[in-house]
């Protein structure tokens, strides 16, 4: 799966979806979370 597919399919998730998954990741360090986060275009 590349970059591409991968941001459509979070683009296309609830915003609260997002928000919870990032919030249940303790595992990922804050910059890969906000990484994530910033590849979603959004804010926390």
């Amino acid at each position: 799966m590349n970059n591409s597919t991968f941001r459509v399919l979070v683009c296309e998730a609830p915003k609260h979806t997002i928000v919870l998954f990032s919030r249940l990741s303790r595992n990922l360090t804050l910059r890969q979370r906000a990484r994530i986060l910033n590849s979603v275009g959004g804010g926390a």
